[in-house]
């Protein structure tokens, strides 16, 4: 870091950005963090309200799954993405991500089929 002659602090090219830097970027934080996390609850309550054994909402939820983690995936490689502290992501947060993503989202679905299934 280098003081101009306005007093100003500049960062040199090497140091780690803060925040998103493109609207592209805030929206897939926002879907992969909030949205896409508020469209599986309703997904898993179709199911369970559906009593199926597989239907439409079944393949959505999990095609909603794989696009979160596919979001989040393109958020820290390519669109700057950074952690709930604000320092910049890297693939460890992603490989921990999908880890709770998967293992949530597959209790979610059991939980959800299996109440459906009880309920008969």
């Amino acid at each position: 870091m280098s003081k101009s002659k306005n007093n100003s602090i500049s960062t040199s090219g090497n140091a780690p950005t803060q925040g998103q830097d493109s609207l592209v970027g805030l929206f897939a934080r926002i879907f992969w963090s909030l949205i896409g996390n508020i469209i599986l609850v309703f997904l898993a309550v179709k199911i369970f309200r559906n009593q199926a054994l597989f239907s439409i909402s079944d393949l959505l939820y999990w095609v909603l799954v794989s696009l979160l983690a596919l979001t989040r995936y393109c958020d820290i490689k390519y669109l700057k993405g950074i952690t709930a502290e604000g320092l910049p992501a890297t693939m460890t947060h992603w490989r921990k991500y999908v880890k709770y993503l998967v293992f949530i989202s597959t209790g979610l679905w059991l939980l959800a089929h299996i109440i459906s299934f009880l309920k008969k």
